[in-house]
């Protein structure tokens, strides 16, 4: 499945230039037009902390949850957004054709 994000994994510097306040997550970079995430509402500099139910405490362990998890499940992400939690939903997608990585 896809998600439609480019991650990393949080650097103190990040934490402190982008106010994140949290220490472990999974740092969006870039959210892909019309991908999964774009249609739920990721914004780059969200940090994912959970994923269906899952801890995303690194940016390693997020593509392994998106490729296991069923294209066309409806997920739950909890993401902090400049430093407040909220939870949205999105809809994965079969991996495109198009897309290389």
């Amino acid at each position: 499945s896809w998600l439609g994000v480019s991650v990393q994994d949080i650097t103190l510097a990040d934490k402190e230039s982008l106010k994140l306040g949290v220490d472990r997550g999974s740092l969006i970079r870039e959210v892909v037009v019309d991908s999964p995430a774009y249609k739920a509402g990721l914004k780059m500099n969200d940090v994912i902390v959970e994923f269906d139910g899952h801890t995303i405490n690194n940016s390693r362990k997020l593509p392994k949850e998106v490729v296991y998890t069923p294209a066309g499940k409806e997920i739950s992400i909890k993401l902090v957004r400049e430093g407040t939690t909220i939870a949205v939903d999105a809809i994965l997608q079969p991996f495109p054709e198009d897309v290389m990585s």
